[in-house]
């Protein structure tokens, strides 16, 4: 679905909703949906990068993707528990705690509760990618924000986010890294059970959503390699491997966050607007669409 062939809407912003509670800290979102229109319209959750411990809905990524409402989507930026206060499980619980709101206040606000995408960078990225691939585990649902609502999503973009934290390497292994401070303890590989369970690749089965994928090749803080783990592992993907690109906003690469909008909004338009292609077509043209993106940003 082209963007010229998406009709524009006027919009109305709204901030600091209460989604849920956890660990008796409110979680917030900031919200911005189409206006003079009976909708109902597929909705959009950015979250926010930072390591899981820092960030805020505010982001930049956060308030730029509050404008695709303007394309008919519900638009809305979620903050999730820092590692100061909470480690895994919480951060996906809020991050599904979310997904079930929308669906619970589908009436009010025009959303079309079979239609919500995700998208974050950095460690919203993996949050994002873990919603994605782990709907069905019963330990990563949580119970805050309108228990009893699905908080499967339809479509998922990942942006330099870890997909695999055993294997990340470098720093990572240190102590008390972002990686550790998420599991909970000194050293991330000192609970090898909980770090597969909080990886997006573990879960990958048949029924995950189309993913796109977006990584630069010269990423410090996340390697490359952790976006083709997760490219390695589905069927209906797209990934897009920026050519020179670094970890914040892709800097340097032949391509920038700006340049990845459209693109952004264009997965989402397609996926949740239009007509899903079926998962074996994709699976065949898989790497040929890989192969002519790295031409292209060479």
């Amino acid at each position: 679905m082209d963007l010229i062939s998406l009709p524009v809407y006027d919009t109305k912003f709204i901030s600091d909703i209460e989604f849920g509670n956890g660990g008796g800290v409110p979680l917030l979102l900031d919200l911005c949906k189409p206006i003079n229109s009976e909708g109902p319209f597929p909705a959009i959750i950015y979250i926010h990068g930072g390591g899981w411990k820092f960030g805020d809905k505010a982001s930049s990524g956060g308030k730029k993707t509050l404008k695709f409402a303007k394309y008919g989507f519900v638009t809305c930026s979620i903050n999730h528990r820092s590692t100061k206060n909470a480690s895994h499980p919480a951060q996906i619980h809020d991050v599904k705690a979310a997904v079930r709101w929308l669906r619970a206040h589908a009436e009010k606000y025009q959303i079309d509760p079979n239609k919500i995408g995700v998208w974050g960078h950095s460690s919203g990225g993996h949050l994002a990618a873990l919603l994605g691939t782990s709907e069905d585990i019963p330990e990563l649902k949580g119970n805050s924000g309108s228990p009893g609502y699905s908080s499967r999503v339809q479509a998922v973009c990942t942006s330099a986010g870890p997909t695999d934290i055993l294997k990340m390497g470098g720093w990572h292994d240190a102590p008390n890294s972002p990686e550790a401070c998420l599991i909970g303890s000194t050293y991330h590989k000192d609970k090898p059970l909980i770090a597969q369970e909080l990886n997006p690749i573990t879960h990958i089965t048949k029924d995950v959503p189309p993913f796109l994928i977006i990584h630069g090749d010269q990423d410090e803080i996340v390697p490359v390699g952790q976006a083709e783990f997760l490219f390695n592992g589905l069927a209906d993907v797209s990934f897009l491997r920026i050519k020179n690109g670094d970890h914040d906003d892709y800097n340097g690469g032949t391509l920038q966050l700006d340049d990845i909008l459209p693109l952004i909004l264009s997965f989402f338009a397609k996926t949740l607007k239009g007509t899903k292609q079926p998962a074996a077509e994709i699976k065949a043209k898989r790497e040929a669409m890989r192969r002519a993106i790295d031409h292209f940003l060479k």
